[in-house]
């Protein structure tokens, strides 16, 4: 798990110890725009050596949306880009932004290049949740939590606030109580539920690594709910129990 800000200083240590790998997926829910411009910034740095907005063209750098263009033309167009030797840096760096609305047949493409990548490519996939593309592509990269700046929990009209410690802390039981009571109380008009998704997020993400796979599941849940009509309590069941 990382801030935006600390992106700087993880990736040039990693190219300072020459680890830098092939291929990066960042997700997470906060500082999507932050994200794109740290990439942005990473490429000039590797061209320039200078971790800021490029003022120029940037002669080995591609972005992609997949939310304008996310079909399988694209990404092999991109391949061919990979392919070719840096003109100005040591990588030629991809980013693809709103990775999850490739197709599958642009995601076996991306497939076949994590598993055959370039010596100088560098690939970043940025998207909410893991869980929105293949996994076999999900295990081809580096996957970093960014955590952003999640809101501080907010008392609501009531007066009403949540304790992601005291959800914590309880057994199965407790937090199917927990979570039912914080559905109704929802119902009635008390505004808890993001509050209490952030507090949670912050607790786990104290331990990246231990969490990881809660994470994951609570990000993509919190996807669901902000994005579709579902049950929140079930959605939040399915992430945290």
């Amino acid at each position: 798990m990382a801030k935006v800000a600390e992106l700087e200083k993880y990736f040039k240590r990693l190219i300072k110890s020459e680890k830098l790998s092939h291929g990066y997926l960042l997700y997470g829910h906060t500082g999507i725009g932050e994200r794109v411009n740290a990439v942005n910034y990473l490429a000039n740095f590797l061209e320039n050596d200078k971790w800021e907005k490029a003022e120029q063209i940037l002669f080995d750098y591609k972005f992609i949306d997949a939310n304008i263009a996310g079909g399988i033309d694209l990404v092999r167009e991109s391949t061919q880009f990979l392919w070719q030797k840096p003109i100005k840096s040591v990588r030629r760096t991809l980013i693809i932004d709103n990775a999850d609305q490739l197709t599958p047949q642009a995601q076996g493409a991306i497939l076949k290049i994590g598993e055959e990548p370039p010596a100088h490519a560098l690939i970043f996939l940025l998207l909410k949740s893991p869980d929105a593309i293949l996994p076999a592509v999900v295990s081809r990269f580096q996957r970093i939590f960014i955590s952003g700046e999640i809101p501080e929990a907010k008392a609501n009209a009531k007066g009403g606030q949540v304790s992601a410690d005291d959800f914590l802390m309880s057994d199965l039981k407790g937090k199917k109580d927990f979570l039912r009571d914080l559905a109704d109380r929802e119902k009635e008009g008390e505004a808890l539920i993001d509050d209490f998704v952030f507090a949670v997020m912050r607790d786990l993400a104290k331990d990246p690594v231990k969490n990881f796979e809660v994470l994951r599941r609570l990000t993509y849940r919190w996807a669901l709910i902000n994005q579709f009509n579902v049950n929140k309590r079930l959605q939040l069941e399915a992430a945290l129990l």
